[in-house]
């Protein structure tokens, strides 16, 4: 039975953004975010083609940009978990019941983020 599954996904990493109805079709930022929920999508089809049926899950990730960029852990946390729903990795975010986000300084064009899918203990 497989016990984890890995994503890296190459480009900078999009956090969530607030967006209204209108908003994701006129502001730029909306407009990114979504795209990059279906760039980690798209990888997501490549190594899982199927939902996972576990009862419990656990998600690591490590977004991997510049030294003094920031971000809100728990906007790339909901981006990821976004990005692994619409991918198909889950049908509902509710089973993940462990979560962990760390940021890891790179060189300017080597960001990426890399995410980790478990059985929770």
């Amino acid at each position: 039975m497989l016990e984890k599954i890995t994503l890296i996904i190459p480009g900078r990493p999009v956090p969530m953004v607030r967006m209204t109805r209108r908003g994701k079709y006129v502001k730029p930022r909306a407009q990114q975010y979504l795209d990059y929920l279906d760039t980690i999508a798209g990888h997501c089809y490549t190594v899982r083609p199927r939902p996972l049926h576990w009862d419990n899950i656990s998600v690591d990730a490590a977004v991997h940009i510049p030294e003094g960029r920031r971000g809100d852990l728990d906007n790339y946390l909901k981006a990821f978990l976004d990005g692994l729903q619409r991918g198909g990795v889950f049908t509902n975010d509710r089973i993940v019941t462990e979560a962990r986000v760390k940021i890891i300084s790179c060189l300017k064009g080597q960001e990426k983020a890399e995410i980790t899918i478990g059985k929770a203990v």
